[in-house]
């Protein structure tokens, strides 16, 4: 009798594969499908377009098919998500955002305390697309659909980014923007934009620069002192920007950088800010967004190298945390902060002071007679003030400024007079002396030493 093979075995791997293979087909169909009948367009970047995608509507109208269909894989949609489609003639871009904002989700949410949060990327798919789909996204902003799309299904954020945020303050306090106040919050980015520019001078890259690196080296001019006059106006204005989320920022790209993430697109953009409303007083949370740029680095703090690319220098992570701190601290921290600033200053020049020789001598003598001279504190300063403004000094008016602060701290540190002597004096002066006005304005800040 022949003997019998075993044949069973050897099919099951492919058995199981084929298998696999008909619930990938059955989920990028079903993927399709939701985006071309359920997807609602709701901005559109460099690498695609995004679209928000509301699931009660699609399990009202496919039943239980999708979330089965997505059980098989591990996975579950809960209340909204975003779908973002991203360029399909640049390979890879959306695998690489997807698991560089996979990372960034799973550090941020073992990460404790008040912190940004990074959304849940759900799913990455690369599927293949009916020419009715191609038909469908070139008609939404994508500029090339060649028969395949790449699809990141992830959480979606609410509130506003800070870009907007800025925008629709300078928009509540403008005078020549008082019609949009009661529409601000239904106007789009590029509305924004414009009234918001127009209102403070913008200027619009000329084109000058002949070479593309030209041309992007005088736009990254012009946006930047369109950035300055917005955060100078915010200033005249006294707007202040909630403590909390700058720190929860912070706390988000400390974490990425202790595990070796560097986000590198940190634009006002892609901080995102939830407004929530309490019983006394409003609540915040931040989001960082847009994981497209981020690489990956060795140690606890990316090195200059990692915003350095072949065509273009990515954001530092921390550039626009930097300039927002100026406008999340009180006028009083604020004086305070520059004060500090100043006697950092003036310590640094007593140093540059005691290395010029010819000068030095001249400061010392000076100090010496004044201190050995006068008896009463008014006289010291007074005769102090104006030994210093009839001086022969480098640096100008400005370094008599500085002469004159380092002087009248010294009169206090040596007992020769006090803080309120010192105050008193420097406002005589003001409103009595003879001095320039810019003179006069400078010392109005030395005052602020002495409160």
């Amino acid at each position: 009798m022949a003997e019998k093979k075993i044949t069973g075995a050897p099919v099951i791997p492919a058995v199981e594969e084929a298998v696999s293979s008909e619930k990938e087909k059955a989920l990028d169909a079903q993927m399709e499908l939701i985006l071309v009948k359920y997807a609602e367009k709701i901005n559109e970047g460099n690498n695609g377009v995004v679209f928000l995608v509301d699931f009660d509507k699609v399990s009202d109208d496919m039943g239980v098919e999708f979330g089965e269909v997505l059980r098989e894989f591990g996975l579950s949609i809960e209340g909204t998500g975003v779908v973002k489609v991203l360029k399909v003639y640049r390979p890879g871009a959306g695998k690489h955002e997807f698991e560089m904002q996979k990372r960034a989700f799973d550090i941020i949410n073992k990460t404790s305390g008040s912190i940004a949060k990074v959304a849940n990327p759900i799913l990455f798919r690369d599927i293949s697309l009916t020419k009715a789909t191609q038909d469908f996204l070139m008609n939404r902003g994508l500029k090339s659909a060649p028969g395949r799309a790449e699809i990141i299904l992830m959480d979606f954020i609410p509130g506003v980014d800070l870009a907007n945020y800025l925008y629709r303050a300078v928009v509540k306090t403008h005078s020549r923007l008082r019609h949009l106040v009661s529409a601000v919050d239904q106007l789009s980015f590029s509305e924004l934009h414009e009234n918001v520019g127009m209102a403070l001078g913008f200027s619009d890259p000329g084109g000058k620069g002949k070479t593309r690196e030209a041309k992007s080296i005088e736009e990254e001019k012009v946006y930047n002192k369109n950035e300055e006059l917005l955060y100078q106006y915010l200033e005249r204005k006294e707007f202040r920007f909630p403590r909390e989320l700058l720190d929860q920022y912070n706390a988000a790209i400390n974490a990425l950088h202790e595990n070796g993430v560097c986000w590198r697109d940190a634009h006002q953009r892609n901080f995102m800010i939830e407004e929530k409303e309490g019983p006394s007083e409003k609540s915040y949370q931040g989001y960082i967004i847009d994981f497209g740029s981020s690489t990956v680095f060795e140690g606890t703090e990316p090195p200059q190298e990692c915003y350095l690319g072949a065509t273009k220098r990515f954001i530092d992570d921390r550039a626009v945390i930097r300039i927002m701190r100026q406008f999340a601290i009180t006028k009083n921290e604020k004086v305070d902060v520059e004060v500090e600033r100043k006697k950092q200053e003036l310590r640094k020049l007593e140093e540059r002071i005691g290395k010029n020789q010819r000068f030095n001598l001249i400061w010392k003598n000076f100090l010496e007679k004044i201190f050995e001279s006068a008896e009463k504190d008014t006289d010291i300063l007074k005769e102090g003030f104006h030994q210093i403004m009839q001086m022969h000094v480098p640096g100008g008016e400005n370094f008599k400024v500085d002469l004159i602060s380092i002087f009248l701290l010294k009169s206090i540190n040596l007992g020769a007079a006090t803080t309120s002597s010192v105050k008193n004096f420097i406002s005589n002066v003001v409103t009595k002396e003879q001095i320039p006005i810019s003179t006069i304005n400078k010392l109005v800040f030395s005052l602020k030493l002495f409160q």
